[in-house]
């Protein structure tokens, strides 16, 4: 018989999010590939300190299967933006790369994100934010919708 672990949600908050930043470097990865003078961090990247977008969407899996067996319920929100006036960095592909200062995540178990949580956010975080996109898949590559539209 498996051992049971039993977590407070406090405790399973944390093992999300420190899941989600392992499975966010797999980003850097393909970025630092790219780059010649990043050979010996790409190898060490690919002995095991990095997730690939497959392994990003297996621990989504398995994280939802947790909290379906626990009556758990997670509401998880990707934000990106544009800053007004600032141009993006040369080597932007969207959706697989943006300017992390131009990227947030919200995730709560309490009730379901709204557009006031993202307002306050971006008052938080963006300067002068346009074209925000927000994304419910984990893995930030599918699903990018408008702002406006998400919450029409």
């Amino acid at each position: 018989m498996a051992t049971q672990l039993t977590l407070d949600i406090s405790e399973y908050d944390a093992l999300v999010e420190l899941a989600r930043r392992g499975a966010q470097y797999e980003g850097l990865l393909d970025l630092a590939k790219r780059d010649p003078r990043c050979t010996n961090l790409v190898q060490q990247a690919e002995a095991g300190a990095a997730l690939d977008t497959t392994r990003t969407r297996d621990l989504e899996a398995f994280l939802r299967s947790i909290e379906n067996n626990n009556d758990i319920k997670r509401y998880f929100l990707a934000v990106r933006w544009q800053e007004i006036g600032i141009p993006l960095r040369t080597g932007i592909k969207f959706p697989e790369t943006w300017p992390p200062e131009m990227t947030a995540l919200i995730q709560q178990f309490t009730r379901a994100i709204s557009r006031a949580d993202v307002d306050a956010l971006l008052q938080a975080r963006a300067t002068n934010p346009q074209l925000v996109m927000v994304t419910t898949d984990p893995g930030l590559r599918v699903g990018w919708t408008l702002i406006d539209d998400y919450f029409a």
